[in-house]
């Protein structure tokens, strides 16, 4: 039985990171500052509703992974939400975080490891 509870609370657990937005509660510490530019000048063109685009960069003895999200209908990446979202998240979460702005999700994570 007890077992069972706890595979329900930890079901709940990671729902809450994968669907939450603010800062992660652990794991890797690092600023990956340098390379926002990097991936927000380079989002592409149109994406579709749903659609997930993500890339990694080595930095100073980690990873970052970094994530963008399309929760509208299908559009250009906006990339001054970019910007600052993953300011945000670089500046204010030092374990990264997720942050959607007009319906687009970014989510920075420095990651132990290399790409």
């Amino acid at each position: 039985m007890f077992s069972r509870i706890a595979a329900v609370l930890s079901l709940f657990a990671v729902a809450a990171v994968v669907n939450g937005e603010g800062c992660f509660s652990g794991g890797q510490s690092g600023d990956c500052s340098s390379i926002i530019g990097s991936f927000c000048n380079n989002l592409g063109g149109n994406m579709f509703s749903g659609e997930t685009r993500t890339r990694c960069f080595n930095v100073n003895g980690f990873k970052c992974d970094m994530r963008i999200i399309n929760e509208g209908g299908s559009r250009v990446p906006d990339v001054n939400a970019c910007f600052d979202a993953m300011s945000l998240e670089s500046s204010g979460c030092s374990t990264g975080g997720i942050k959607t702005i007009n319906g687009f999700q970014f989510t920075l994570d420095p990651n132990t490891g290399s790409c």
